[in-house]
């Protein structure tokens, strides 16, 4: 909302060999600043979910996905200017199958309300 980066980012390569090159490389600097990569940790399992509105409570969205699988996690973030949830969250389950099986119908229904994974 503010403009301004986080202060961190994602990058893709096609070759792991890259990842490895850049990882070794030790020390790199961007636009003068000092940057830290590290290897993203997959969390196999983990989905978005979007659309979330202040009726659905977290423990609806906790509980409609746990009719699925066990819900390993759940991240809630917050908005630090309203200190309210923000519409989304990251719903994380013991078994990939689970995730990967859910995407197939990215539409969900929680409480009346359509939300997206």
């Amino acid at each position: 909302m503010t403009g301004r980066p986080r202060g961190f980012a994602f990058i893709i390569f096609t070759e792991l060999s890259s990842v490895e090159q850049v990882l070794a490389t030790g020390e790199h600097v961007i636009n003068g600043k000092k940057v830290d990569p590290k290897r993203a940790k997959a969390r196999p399992g983990k989905i978005f979910v979007g659309g979330l509105t202040p009726e659905i409570t977290n423990e609806d969205v906790k509980e409609y996905f746990a009719q699925f699988g066990t819900v390993v996690d759940m991240e809630v973030p917050i908005d630090k200017s309203t200190n309210q949830r923000k519409n989304y969250c990251f719903v994380t389950f013991d078994d990939i199958a689970i995730s990967q099986e859910l995407l197939k119908q990215p539409k969900q229904t929680i409480g009346g309300k359509e939300v997206r994974c």
